[in-house]
């Protein structure tokens, strides 16, 4: 990330916060400090353009131009020449205490516009934190990227059309002035940096061999864990039934547009309770938990809103982001109004609507609707710090972008833009984001990913490099002018398995992956020490699959250290218990249909996160398989596409993922396509359920009941009402928490 220094120090991070779900997981309490220079000191004003002093921002919007191709692009540094605009505020901060003759320092922040910031000092374990109490800035500083276009009268942010966006005589406005793109004074999100106040410009290069890049950049919910972000303010009344929220006045989407009651009012009155677009109702956020009502939407004025339950809900919401889910099945929080009127058959003209559906090869203005879920990587109105622009909005009327942000196959090299709509800054007045966009470059290996960067032609890993590469980044830190930081992550698995219950190419495999006693077999077999020492540099904590205890779905100590072995004599014991022997002494477990050893073949993924370290871990199971008898056939996958492990996982060619990492799987709950869970159609412990689940029924498999086809080792089936492959008759349950 870009920083104050003239001389770039670009951020390689390390997964050293590892975990193992049947290997190793990870505690941010033993998180270690950065082995990288200390927090600088405060950063010094940057010089400006002539200040301004301006009323209130006003509402207003506009569009920006792409990024030159990231081979071409600088790192993620100041520009030498390059000069930022500063523009004042009035009622921005408190009110100074009047002194009749102000000392030095206090006539310095005066000129200034802020209070001089010094980073905390962080403890042993402590993450930094963004949330900011103190002075707030009365300055405003923009990036000097905006500051030429607002100079020259161009326009800045997405695009999407005269109908939609913000227009001049059917084109995008001029770039207003950065008093007129943040909210008003009192409502400007201010968020302190984690260890120095950074400098504007510069484009992110990523190398990366596949994923989602770009759309990781921009978070758009109305809260954090932390606190308040697009929203301003929640409460909860006293009977633990109504929610309140109030809105920043102000704050715009990527095109300019406010966001405002409209937005909500549309969503839910229109959206959220359409039985055509939700014919079960909403997940997020989730039902009444007595009645099973949907929580009643309520206008309360101009900038607040209300979500009401029939009974008391006093945990409802406790990790909800009020994130605004494009083509999410189960609710959004709010719309984009103009631009999703335009798909509705209260708003669109007849015509319009089947033009869209033929364009999108639909039969129904739902099916449109779903096809600005995140997974088709459209460029739509955004609230986060960075957006896709749109190259063309006549394509698709807007919904279609020519570099797609989210791990499209066939797009190559993404890139993504800040937002100048963003309504954030810094403790100095700097309006976030510090850089003006990012770039993916897509490259066909993990080693040519990591040597890029150590030739300083990337500025980041795109989530975690492994610890395999650790000593190498050390010896080249001081020549490279690299700094090296641990990705702290709260899921407790960095390097795990899922099991695919709907597996039936080999059905006596297929009986074991959904038998219980065998997953705690595999478990208790592995040796996670020697994992950890191997593959993790000793850097990981061992345990089961739990989130970090910071997390409200922590379920207690005593299920991180639930059976995970070493213990093979147990292993052996369920493996018998469930009849298998080795009745020629050959050293194999004897397969029950008599046609030779138990093997399971698999293949573990290279080229993702961890790379070659995941393929470590798979080969050191396979180990520890053999040694109970078990016998393995490993080999390699790629991770993306049609042939790779999501694929094959997904057409029940695979009976087993993994290990890899999973990122945000401490709150399941609140996420689409969480590998726990039966909720997507690639992953989870049933593709098939998941996308049915996700699909609203277009895809998988119905919850129909037990099938023969589909039982444990002991014959047990799924329950009435449940999938299939549910032996244990909770995937249905899963999805209605969800």
């Amino acid at each position: 990330m870009a920083s104050r220094l003239l001389k770039l120090r670009w951020l390689v991070m390390i997964a050293a916060a590892l975990s193992l779900v049947a290997a190793v997981a990870c505690s941010a309490d033993e998180a270690a400090e950065p082995d990288a220079p200390a927090a600088a000191e405060a950063a010094s004003p940057a010089k400006t353009a002539d200040s301004t002093t301006v009323d209130a921002p006003s509402q207003t919007q506009v569009q920006p131009d792409a990024p030159q191709a990231a081979a071409d692009s600088a790192p993620a540094a100041q520009p030498d020449a390059a000069q930022p605009s500063t523009q004042v505020v009035p009622g921005g901060g408190a009110a100074k205490e009047e002194r009749q003759a102000p000392d030095e320092p206090a006539m310095m922040e005066e000129e200034l516009g802020y209070v001089v910031w010094t980073a905390p000092t962080y403890a042993p374990g402590e993450l930094p934190s963004w949330v900011y109490d103190g002075p707030r800035p009365t300055k405003f500083t923009e990036a000097p990227l905006f500051a030429e276009l607002v100079k020259k009268g161009q326009p800045c942010g997405t695009y999407h059309g005269p109908s939609v966006s913000p227009s001049t005589d059917g084109g995008p406005q001029a770039c207003p002035a950065i008093a007129d793109r943040l909210p008003v004074p009192s409502d400007i999100l201010v968020m302190q940096p984690p260890y120095e106040i950074g400098v504007h410009g510069g484009t992110k290069r990523f190398y990366t061999t596949g994923g989602q890049v770009v759309a990781d950049l921009s978070g758009q919910g109305l809260f954090a864990t932390e606190g308040a972000r697009v929203g301003k303010a929640q409460s909860i009344s006293d009977d633990g039934r109504t929610y309140t929220f109030t809105l920043r006045e102000g704050w715009k989407w990527s095109d300019g547009k406010p966001l405002n009651m409209e937005d909500f009012v549309v969503a839910w009155e229109d959206f959220n309770y359409n039985k055509e677009l939700m014919p079960d109702g909403l997940t997020y956020p989730g039902k009444d938990g007595v009645t099973g009502n949907d929580p009643q939407f309520g206008q309360v004025d101009e900038w607040t809103w209300s979500l009401t339950y029939d009974t008391p809900n006093y945990t409802a919401l406790s990790d909800w982001s009020g994130r605004p889910c494009w083509g999410c099945r189960g609710g959004t929080t709010m719309v984009h109004a103009p631009f999703f009127k335009q798909f509705h058959p209260k708003y669109a003209d007849p015509a319009d609507l089947k033009a869209q559906q033929e364009y999108w090869g639909v039969d129904d203005w739902t099916k449109v609707v779903f096809r600005f879920h995140p997974e088709f990587g459209q460029a739509v109105p955004v609230l986060g710090n960075f957006a896709t622009p749109v190259a063309d909005w006549r394509v698709g009327w807007g919904t279609k972008c020519t570099a797609c942000p989210a791990g499209q196959f066939k797009t190559t090299n993404p890139f993504t833009q800040a937002n100048p709509f963003f309504g954030a800054v810094d403790p100095h007045g700097n309006q976030l984001p510090y850089l003006d966009g990012a770039q993916t470059v897509m490259v066909e290996s993990r080693e040519i990913e990591v040597f890029r960067a150590m030739a300083g032609e990337s500025d980041g890993p795109r989530c975690c490099w492994g610890t395999s590469e650790l000593p190498l980044w050390h010896k080249n830190m001081e020549r490279a002018d690299i700094s090296i930081f641990g990705w702290v992550r709260f899921s407790g698995d960095d390097s795990g398995f899922v099991w695919n219950h709907d597996y039936d190419a080999d059905p006596e495999i297929g009986r074991l992956v959904r038998t219980l006693d065998f997953r705690r077999a595999v478990s208790l077999s592995i040796d996670r020490d020697a994992i950890n020492e191997v593959a993790f540099a000793g850097l990981a904590t061992v345990q089961q699959k739990v989130p970090h205890p910071s997390i409200p779905y922590y379920p207690g100590p005593e299920w991180a250290s639930f059976e995970i072995g070493p213990d093979k004599d147990s292993a052996r014991a369920l493996m018998t218990k469930m009849g298998y022997q080795d009745a020629d002494g050959d050293g194999w477990l004897d397969r029950l249909d008599g046609t030779g050893p138990l093997t399971l073949a698999w293949k573990s993924g290279e080229n993702y996160r961890g790379g070659y370290t995941g393929h470590t871990v798979a080969q050191m199971v396979a180990k520890d398989l053999n040694e109970v008898g078990i016998a393995t056939d490993l080999g390699l996958m790629a991770w993306w596409g049609a042939e790779g492990f999501l694929g094959e996982y997904a057409q029940g060619k695979q009976f087993i993922i993994g290990p890899f990492g999973k990122l945000e799987d401490e709150t399941p709950w609140t996420i689409y396509y969480s590998e726990m869970l039966p909720m997507y159609k690639d992953r989870g412990p049933s593709p098939k359920a998941g996308a049915y689940y996700y699909t609203g029924g277009e895809e998988g498999w119905a919850p129909s009941g037990p099938d023969p086809a589909f039982t444990d080792v002991y014959g047990n089936q799924a329950c009435a009402g449940t999938y299939p492959s549910d032996v244990q008759c909770i995937f249905v349950d899963l999805q209605e928490l969800h």
